[in-house]
């Protein structure tokens, strides 16, 4: 119990800054080339506690790669972490018309999205 509490904690100090903050599409040219929007807003968190159930309805569109999800995107897409040995730390955005699109590792992905 007292794992899961500090869990949560670490989680919510680490992607809650993210909230309302938007992401330039430019910066990530396959991306860009794929969908039309020149930026995008994060619109929530997603919970420690309501991962799991993200995790679950975004599974068939992950490519069988492990994908934890971090944030909704306004429009009803969903950022992701990678957890894995190949992937860990990296992020990835998920939109269910265009595709999964590898972004960056964590630390920049969150120096160039706190900045603004």
């Amino acid at each position: 119990m007292e794992k899961d509490i500090i869990a949560g904690i670490a989680w919510e100090s680490c992607f809650g800054r993210a909230i309302k903050k938007h992401i330039k599409v430019a910066r990530y040219p396959k991306l860009d080339d794929a969908i039309p929007d020149d930026t995008l807003e994060i619109q929530d968190m997603i919970t420690f506690a309501e991962a799991n159930e993200v995790f679950e309805r975004v599974r068939p569109y992950t490519e069988d790669q492990p994908l934890f999800p971090i944030h909704g995107i306004l429009g009803g897409s969903i950022l992701l972490l990678g957890y894995g040995p190949e992937n860990r730390g990296v992020v990835y955005y998920l939109d269910f018309d265009f595709g999964l699109f590898e972004l960056e590792p964590l630390e920049p992905f969150l120096e160039a999205l706190l900045q603004r």
